[in-house]
């Protein structure tokens, strides 16, 4: 039956199983999302429309669009996740798209605006200053609002990775 299958109804319908092998993932890494972060690269950093990227990727355009929202959420965790099939694509872009927004905005405000933005939300300005004077019980609560995975990729990796990299002492 070339992988149809007929369902309790009668209806032929296409047997798509997911697989996190064969021709859609290739050493770990789904290659459909592979090439829509490449596209999203050249459209970021290259000059390139969506259209001109994805089919110079050889992309789906959808997924080109979701994944210029995945970065622009700068969620390095989550975009791993994505490229090893683990989130699809279009749902993680609609989960941080918000985020993604609301950062863009923020990192085109100016002084001013981010100033009264911080006096309005009560946000502070210089997170690692508030964070190395609050109490332990105010850092654990922030680091459970970030999620395990946000902390230990973005905060304790990359200081490993500095202190490995530093000459020895």
């Amino acid at each position: 039956m070339h992988g149809f299958h007929r369902d309790d109804s009668g209806v032929k319908a296409r047997r798509r199983p997911h697989r996190q092998t064969g021709p859609q993932v290739q050493d770990g890494t789904r290659l459909a999302v592979l090439r829509a972060r490449t596209a999203a690269g050249l459209v970021r950093h290259g000059g390139c429309s969506r259209k001109a990227a994805a089919k110079a990727c050889g992309a789906n355009l959808r997924y080109v669009a979701a994944m210029l929202v995945l970065l622009a959420s700068a969620n390095a965790s989550l975009v791993e996740k994505v490229l090893a099939g683990e989130v699809p694509l279009l749902a993680a872009a609609r989960e941080v798209g918000k985020l993604a927004a609301t950062v863009a905005a923020y990192k085109a405000m100016s002084a001013a605006d981010k100033a009264a933005f911080a006096t309005l939300t009560g946000a502070t300005a210089d997170l690692a200053d508030h964070l190395v004077h609050t109490s332990p019980s105010g850092r654990a609560e922030a680091a459970r609002a970030l999620g395990p995975d946000v902390v230990w990729d973005q905060m304790v990796l990359p200081l490993i990775m500095e202190d490995r990299a530093s000459p020895a002492r």
